[in-house]
């Protein structure tokens, strides 16, 4: 059984070998199979009954408060963490009728309850505080210049996944794992991914004949924001090949690249380019890091050359399902969103103190935009100094 003490600093250190890791941590990758299978038929069922889609949201939230109060095993509380905090997409394309933000309320709730429950002296918090005393002065100049009811939304909407970062990260500065505790993590990580393609992929099949054209499709995204679902499935794509990279062997190993090859394929089809530039920028980054890491550079390259193979392969399936909308979307520019950035950047220079307010900056980039003015921003980066100052 996994166990929870004290290294040199204050530390919390989970203390597992291969054989001593907790046994919930380690079941998905030890049973791979079930585990894919299970979590790809779980999306068919949410995505066909409203009422199961209700009832997973309930019991993953349900259990992430029991483990948040209930639970001094730090492996438990990561679980809760990591799961949770990655279904927020799922809940919403299957309608389920969890919390508005629930996932991220579990980042924050499962991080803080590690944080004040098991670190006697936590350390390092000076980023994760300044990042949120920085966002203050737009979140107050939303409150003072906007109705209540669209401030707490946009309040909600904003800082509570500014909030789950700054938690996550303080929590994880004070937490180290073994290899295996964090491959174990990776396949929980990779389950709510897997969920989603399951609807995604059931969606495309019960569509039937699919018209492609030079826009993201909602018919290969489970009726859901391309964007969002195309962003999840490349995650499950990165999270296969950090496991794979920090040692997942044998069958977890052979299965867990078949799923990356689906999730890269289903994301391709989807023709939102976001998820799938998003994967090839972390992997490569992965790559970089593990070449300053001694005994991971031969695995790096290893990683790299399976990953361009298995990406090729979805290619050529993505080319030939869409009829070849899927080289001609690459091709496309980037859909306006340089511009939004650019008169988000040009209000900043005009509010820099305080930004525009949470939530505002589509109300101020006026109206040379046409018809992007109203449009969410795609770039978190300038939408925190537009609206942060």
């Amino acid at each position: 059984m996994t166990t929870v003490g004290r290294s040199p600093g204050s530390v919390v250190r989970s203390v597992a070998s291969a054989s001593s890791i907790d046994p919930v941590l380690a079941w998905p990758e030890r049973n791979p199979e079930i585990w894919v299978i299970g979590s790809a038929l779980l999306g068919v069922a949410m995505s066909e009954v409203g009422l199961i889609a209700t009832a997973h949201a309930a019991a993953v939230i349900l259990t992430s408060v029991a483990v948040a109060f209930g639970s001094r095993q730090l492996p438990r509380l990561l679980i809760v963490m990591v799961y949770g905090g990655i279904c927020d997409v799922l809940w919403r394309m299957t309608e389920s009728r969890a919390p508005w933000e629930a996932s991220k309320y579990i980042v924050v709730l499962a991080a803080l309850s590690a944080l004040i429950r098991l670190v006697p002296k936590p350390q390092s918090l000076g980023l994760p505080a300044l990042l949120m005393a920085c966002l203050a002065p737009g979140a107050l100049w939303t409150l003072l210049n906007t109705p209540i009811g669209d401030a707490r939304d946009s309040l909600s909407f904003v800082l509570m996944g500014m909030a789950a970062l700054a938690s996550a990260t303080a929590l994880c500065k004070q937490v180290t794992v073994s290899r295996e505790e964090m491959r174990g993590l990776l396949w929980w990580g990779l389950s709510p991914c897997m969920t989603v393609w399951g609807v995604t992929a059931w969606g495309t099949l019960k569509a039937g004949n699919i018209e492609f054209g030079n826009e993201s499709m909602f018919e290969t995204a489970g009726g859901f924001g391309p964007n969002q679902v195309s962003t999840i499935l490349g995650l499950g794509a990165l999270l296969v090949l950090a496991s794979v990279m920090l040692g997942t062997s044998g069958r977890a190993r052979i299965i867990g690249l078949v799923v990356a090859g689906l999730l890269v394929a289903q994301a391709m089809i989807t023709l939102s380019r976001g998820g799938v530039y998003a994967l090839a920028l972390a992997a490569a980054a992965m790559l970089l890091i593990s070449m300053f890491l001694s005994g991971n550079r031969s695995r790096g390259f290893v990683v790299l050359a399976v990953g361009l193979v298995i990406g090729l392969v979805a290619l050529n399936w993505a080319q030939s399902f869409s009829d070849g909308a899927v080289e001609d979307r690459t091709k496309e520019g980037d859909s306006g969103r340089g511009r939004i950035a650019s008169a988000e950047v040009a209000l900043f220079w005009s509010h820099p103190l305080t930004g525009v307010g949470v939530g505002q900056a589509p109300h101020h980039r006026g109206k040379s935009l046409g018809h992007l003015d109203s449009a969410a921003s795609h770039n978190e980066y300038s939408r925190l100094v537009a609206e942060h100052g």
